[in-house]
């Protein structure tokens, strides 16, 4: 009984704001247009996606590329189609350098996804004649870093680390005879001066292997001093030939964060100061992903056996603590996709009786989910002082949504005069308060389904449910009040 209750009030708190809604229909009807990599420049909003009904773009099936919106429907538009007819232009890896947006889509004169530059224009959208595919662009101090995936060097190997000033692509300066070999694109910024790369660096062998790991421990993290121009292992953490495994490489402060082994560690770039963080080891938290730094802590998934939650390390007190604390018939919170406004920060989750990933946000203390009904949430954005969104709401497919955030606050007046009874219920309740405008309502049952709507005639609401517990949720312009209903 104490779950179920736990799980109402949570509802109750998590379905009291939100006014989610639809950007536009893009591929209409159940067809997802499934917009992702959604990216701020210039006052607008660029993302990926695909009308493949051709209802927004003339009629034609044009594969998944890249759109633009201000905001609203009929601000919504194709921006730019980088490789003709139904196939996808591969839209990815967006960045600003130097005052201009950047990405890579796909280039036909190479038939590679390679580096793209625009002003926000579409006759400023140029290619960069990179030449080659890249992961995860950085941008470090007066330059941009990223991996060369696809050209092979002398010495018959890709992923290269290269450097980009805005006019000239050149394989990174390095002091030593070998060759760094980037895997995957994990590279992140430590400062202004140095990297820190998931990595190996080959040497050449006087035997018949050609070249071989210079420090026979193939991948590990390891240092770049751009004034030095040198790479420096940094620690063998799966000593011998196997590799550490690292990912999610975050900066925080004068540190970069990293999952290894599934452990959480953390490096300051110096060998004494790449260690594995106590607290979290101490916690018995493993499976760490989806790092994300704010407010000066870190923010990330982990499990401590009791499913997968969000967890907060805090640096300076050097403690970890489970935010978020799902339990129920689903264990499983699965924080990704984050985004900060205003003291907030903005993620997907999924709720104790939920595996699809709904729209929460965090204090830093406490957690609410914002909305029950839009599914599948991924890419949050901000833009315009709004949250953009893909989102499903069971029935246009995976969309573009928003919501904006400064429409959550509870007006206290509203939210104290407002009563309900009787309650419990059988067939109808009645709803009491000062009100001077229309109340509409929304009941939701105990999963966040919305079961019944309409609008409050005479105080009076009907209801025939059936038995159980539910959240009824008032309207009134933009006021907004919920409350606990149980239904014998």
């Amino acid at each position: 009984m104490k779950k179920f209750t736990t799980l109402i009030l949570f509802l109750a708190s998590s379905i009291l704001t939100a006014q989610v809604t639809q950007v536009l229909d893009i591929n209409t009807g159940s067809g997802n247009s499934s917009p992702a990599e959604l990216f701020v420049f210039n006052g607008a909003l660029y993302f990926y996606a695909d009308d493949s009904s051709g209802t927004n773009t003339g009629g034609e099936d044009l594969g998944k590329e890249m759109w633009i919106t201000d905001g609203t429907a009929s601000g919504t538009e194709l921006f730019y189609e980088f490789r003709t007819g139904s196939s996808n232009g591969t839209i990815d890896n967006f960045f600003e350098f130097n005052g201009k947006m950047y990405f890579t889509a796909w280039e036909e004169s190479v038939e590679l996804t390679s580096l793209y530059e625009s002003d926000g224009t579409v006759e400023g959208t140029l290619y960069t004649n990179n030449g080659f595919s890249t992961r995860n662009p950085i941008v470090v101090g007066s330059k941009v870093y990223m991996s060369n995936t696809t050209n092979f060097t002398s010495i018959g190997t890709n992923n290269a680390l290269y450097e980009y000033d805005g006019t000239t692509f050149q394989p990174i300066p390095d002091t030593g005879s070998g060759f760094p070999q980037i895997s995957g694109g994990h590279v992140a910024r430590l400062n202004d001066t140095k990297l820190i790369a998931y990595m190996r660096y080959l040497i050449a062998d006087d035997g018949e292997d050609g070249y071989i790991d210079a420090n026979n421990s193939n991948y590990e993290p390891f240092l770049y001093d751009i004034t030095n121009q040198t790479f420096t292992l940094l620690k063998d953490i799966n000593p011998g030939a196997e590799n550490s495994s690292i990912s999610n490489l975050t900066n925080l402060g004068s540190k970069v964060y990293f999952e290894a082994i599934n452990k959480l560690w953390v490096t300051d770039g110096t060998a004494d100061g790449t260690i594995e963080i106590a607290a979290a080891t101490n916690a018995s938290i493993t499976d760490v992903t989806n790092f994300y730094a704010w407010d000066s802590k870190l923010f990330f998934e982990g499990d401590d056996g009791t499913g997968d939650q969000l967890w907060m390390y805090d640096p300076e007190a050097n403690t970890v603590t489970n935010i978020s604390n799902i339990s129920g018939t689903n264990n499983d919170h699965d924080p990704s996709d984050y985004a900060v406004y205003d003291g907030y920060l903005y993620y997907r989750g999924e709720d104790a009786d939920d595996t699809n990933g709904h729209l929460f946000r965090t204090n830093g203390t406490t957690i609410a989910q914002l909305d029950a009904t839009i599914k599948d949430i991924d890419e949050i954005t901000v833009f315009n002082d709004k949250l953009y969104f893909e989102g499903d709401d069971g029935v246009t497919g995976n969309e573009l949504y928003t919501l904006n955030p400064n429409t959550l606050s509870i007006d206290p007046i509203f939210e104290q005069s407002i009563s309900i009874y009787p309650n419990p219920s059988n067939t109808f309740i009645n709803v009491k308060g000062d009100f001077s405008e229309t109340i509409n309502y929304t009941i939701y049952d105990i999963r966040g389904r919305s079961v019944r709507k309409g609008q409050v005639v005479n105080e009076l609401i009907n209801h025939n449910l059936s038995s159980g517990m539910y959240i009824i949720k008032l309207i009134s312009a933009n006021k907004i009040a919920s409350r606990k209903l149980i239904v014998r």
